[in-house]
């Protein structure tokens, strides 16, 4: 397939329920089952961070987050991408009718951007590219000045990861972002809840 008939797919990962070790090893199926699902020729990973929920519910454990992007056919809507995601999160534990918005999840995956795609459909499933409220949560804009640096210009957006990290309220968040010790990787065990990562 040639580079013609891809274009970047900028996904969000987190999630903060069974333990860390657990939560880490789902990231980890998430990113492999990416790959397959959306026929992903190549893919690239940040760091992984833990992070404080934000939002109303503060009683909860702390977050895994991370941030990959895929080189996806052309061919794939965003809607195409999104059902494979919810598929996906769905094959992971995850149950969005049973979880209060913004509490605690065993698997979150949030497409953030296709190529420079805008689109606001109410669904079902609700599309929102770029994915609403980007510019306010330093858990999502680190992961992607890990991925494209400082200076990128988010699509939709028109404003630089940096200029939205640099903003009191998000500067705030990133100071108390931790770096989780391991890196995503593409290929877990078949148990995605008690998998040995593989390289």
């Amino acid at each position: 397939m040639s580079d013609a008939d891809q274009r970047p797919a900028f996904v969000a990962l987190g999630g903060n329920l069974g333990g860390e070790r657990a939560v880490f090893a789902r990231l980890c199926a998430a990113t492999a089952g990416l790959r397959e699902r959306l026929h992903a020729c190549a893919i690239r990973a940040s760091p992984v961070y833990r992070s404080a929920p934000v939002g109303p519910v503060q009683e909860q454990p702390r977050f895994l987050n991370a941030v990959i992007v895929c080189s996806v056919p052309s061919a794939l809507s965003p809607r195409d991408i999104l059902v494979q995601l919810l598929a996906l999160e769905a094959s992971l534990g995850r149950r969005r009718d049973q979880s209060p918005a913004q509490g605690p999840r065993t698997i979150d995956l949030d497409l953030l951007f296709v190529a420079e795609e805008r689109a606001a459909s109410p669904g079902p499933p609700r599309l929102s590219l770029p994915h609403p409220r980007i510019a306010e949560r330093a858990f999502v804009l680190q992961p992607l000045a890990d991925l494209q640096g400082l200076d990128w210009v988010m699509p939709g957006i028109g404003r630089s990861v940096g200029d939205c990290l640099g903003r009191p309220e998000v500067a705030a968040q990133r100071a108390t972002l931790e770096p989780y010790p391991e890196r995503l990787v593409t290929r877990v065990a078949a148990d995605p809840v008690n998998a040995r990562v593989e390289p």
